[in-house]
Formats: structure tokens, C-alpha cells, sequence
């Protein structure tokens, strides 16, 4: 799954990240942000994790 998914993977971290930067900005809530994803925090670990 993850050769299938790989190409799109950093193209939703941008995505993701900015929309929670636009969030905080704007002064809202993250939980209650819609649309909010903090998946490609997990992706960053595993990535970080991947290099040891």
C-alpha cells in the first residue's frame, strides 16, 4: 500500500500543514477545525523513525 500511496504523501503534508497553520491563524480551535488531519505528524515519525 504505501508504493501505492507514497507519490501523495508529501503532497498531503503541505496540504495538511497549511491548513493547520491557516487554523491557528484564523484562531480557531484545531479539534474543532474541519477540514484537520494531524496524520502527517505520525508520517514524519515513522519517517524520522526510518532512518535510524
Amino acid at each position: 500500500m504505501h508504493k501505492i500511496i507514497k507519490n501523495y504523501t508529501d503532497e498531503a503534508r503541505v496540504i495538511a500543514k497549511s491548513l493547520e497553520k491557516r487554523t491557528i491563524t484564523d484562531g480557531e480551535e484545531l479539534i474543532k477545525a474541519n477540514p484537520h488531519t494531524s496524520v502527517y505528524k505520525i508520517l514524519d515519525v515513522i519517517d524520522e523513525f526510518n532512518k535510524i
